[in-house]
């Protein structure tokens, strides 16, 4: 929580310190246009454009602590809540998934109780959906897919910290180039036996491999691992306010023409999937 704090605070302070700057520049024009007729028309320009950029900021900053800081704030506490706070929170900016997004996967989780989660890419989701699991005393298993074995290891240890490593299998498969229906071109994937993973997917959280190295470095996950799925199982997508994500969900939707998608509220945009009732039914 404190260093959402600290993160609010610069976030805030920077807009607030150059509205104030603004402020003040407008008092001294007006000052310096009293006795100097010969530049009151110039001075009313630039006070005017003062004025534009003043009103400019002052809405960007209630834009941006509205929809993207106070959210941030509330599901981050929320989650605290949920948790019952006994343990400390891994970081939940840059990389990591949002506070508001996790908290759509805890809703799920205390909904549903997912026996078999899958996630692509670990670190901070798997813990919170670990402590999860222990909050909710459910007998649920996460298998976290990751290629980088340095960074699975910082994961173990965060889990061995927190009790939390009997509840997670990190399943570490390195990147191979593979040709995928639907996607023109080669993409590299988790080379990984599907043995390693449960016959069955309740939930399946993607978050890796990272998006910027190639392109539709996440689209794999569809033709890989939602036939695993379980006919009430869910799949979500995160950074779907990205170009490949946004586009994602329709490919699949075209491999899987059961699925349906559904857009949810977070802050880098994520999209839920599952079987249409009808078909699961």
């Amino acid at each position: 929580m404190l260093l959402v704090i600290v993160q609010t605070a610069v976030l805030l302070l920077v807009p607030g310190y150059l509205v104030y700057r603004v402020h003040r520049l407008k008092r001294e024009l007006g000052v310096l246009r009293t006795g100097q007729a010969a530049a009151a028309k110039k001075t009313d320009r630039l006070v005017g454009l003062l004025n534009r950029i003043d009103k400019k900021w002052e809405k960007s900053l209630q834009k941006t602590f509205s929809e993207t800081i106070w959210p941030q704030i509330e599901s981050l506490e929320a989650i605290g809540r949920i948790l019952d706070g006994k343990q400390y929170l891994p970081p939940t900016r840059r990389a990591a998934a949002s506070p508001d997004l996790l908290m759509h996967v805890l809703r799920i989780i205390r909904a549903e109780s997912p026996l078999n989660i899958v996630e692509c890419g670990s670190g901070t989701s798997t813990i919170v959906f670990a402590m999860a699991l222990k909050a909710f005393n459910q007998s649920g298993h996460i298998f976290s897919i990751e290629n980088d074995e340095a960074y699975a290891e910082q994961v173990r240890d965060q889990l061995r910290e927190r009790g939390l490593d009997a509840s997670v299998t990190l399943v570490v498969a390195p990147l191979v180039e593979k040709k995928y229906p639907g996607c023109e071109t080669p993409i590299q994937w988790y080379d990984i036996d599907k043995s390693r993973l449960p016959a069955s997917i309740d939930l399946l959280f993607v978050d890796g491999p990272e998006g910027t190295f190639q392109g539709f470095s996440r689209y794999p996950a569809g033709p890989e691992l939602i036939p695993l799925m379980s006919p009430t199982g869910k799949i979500i997508l995160d950074d779907a306010a990205r170009h490949d994500e946004a586009a994602m969900p329709g490919m699949w939707t075209t491999l899987f023409p059961s699925l349906a998608a559904q857009p949810l509220r977070a802050e880098k945009g994520a999209t839920q999937l599952s079987l249409r009732i009808d078909t699961a039914a």
